[in-house]
């Protein structure tokens, strides 16, 4: 190895190693918490991608061609994982008031989004085993 690699090394070492030891005490950068903090933008994410996904699944569940295409067992997973998802905005958006001032109003947002896409995956579910018991056409 060159001189100018070897004081490259020395040099990147050097960095490295004072980045990594540096005896400051760790603070936590929330007065709430790491995981309450964000509890507002959660449940609006949560809420709106479960809505989406509920819908199209029930679309999905309505069109005898696009059932069959995807599959019953496919559609009962993904409706009972969306209802989770729905099930998880609805709790934390019912959570964020309690714990931070942090997105209330996204948190609200999110608890609103989170019901109908509860009560579409609750509907595709039925519907779904429905279909699959050849109780519907």
């Amino acid at each position: 190895m060159s001189i100018v690699g070897e004081i490259l090394v020395q040099l990147l070492g050097d960095v490295a190693g004072g980045a990594l030891s540096r005896n400051r005490p760790a603070c936590d950068p929330f007065p709430e918490g790491e995981g309450n903090a964000s509890l507002g933008a959660l449940a609006l994410f949560f809420g709106g991608l479960a809505l989406v996904f509920s819908g199209l699944f029930f679309v999905s569940t309505l069109d005898p061609a696009s059932f069959s295409d995807v599959g019953g067992p496919a559609i009962l997973g993904i409706a009972a994982g969306t209802f989770l998802v729905a099930l998880l905005a609805y709790r934390a958006g019912r959570k964020a008031p309690k714990v931070t001032r942090r997105s209330l109003r996204s948190a609200l947002v999110g608890r609103w989004l989170a019901l109908p896409a509860m009560v579409l995956a609750m509907a595709t579910l039925g519907l779904c085993v429905a279909r699959l018991l050849h109780w519907v056409g």
